[in-house]
């Protein structure tokens, strides 16, 4: 462990590191103790590369996938506008549309009340009798 004291506590804290740092430690070379914890702190390091490259492809996938969501929600919120005011639209035109309804119905009734009126109201004998002499008379007139 003297050698690893001396590497520096990088290394130390490297389990690869250490294994290697203990046995080189063991044989009594300082020198190759030290090559062999720079060893394999490289291969840690790419290693360690390898894996922030890939968090760096899976950290992209994820902003990307939630700029979609984004535009989903997006999309997603103005289709519900949409529908809200397309219910609103139709609600109204059922309203309208009752309103006409009711504005015919009015209508009808109040031209069934003139028909009963017209049906129960006779003319008198003096206006038929007056109707019959304007009628001769625009005969005589014409002739």
């Amino acid at each position: 462990m003297v050698a690893i004291d001396r590497v520096g506590p990088q290394a130390a804290s490297l389990p690869v590191s250490e294994k290697l740092a203990k046995e080189h430690t063991q044989a009594g070379s300082l020198r190759s103790d030290v090559l062999a914890a720079c060893a394999a702190a490289v291969n840690e390091l790419k290693a360690s590369r390898t894996l922030l490259d890939a968090l760096d492809a899976e950290n992209a996938s994820l902003k990307s996938r939630l700029e979609t969501e984004k535009r989903t929600t997006a999309i997603l919120t103005e289709l519900n506008e949409t529908r809200k005011s397309e219910t609103e639209a139709l609600r109204k035109a059922i309203e309208a549309k009752t309103e006409t309804i009711a504005a015919r119905d009015t209508v009808i009734a109040t031209q069934d009340k003139l028909i009963d009126a017209l049906k129960t109201k006779k003319p008198s004998p003096w206006r038929r009798l007056g109707d019959i002499l304007i009628g001769a008379a625009v005969i005589a007139v014409l002739k």
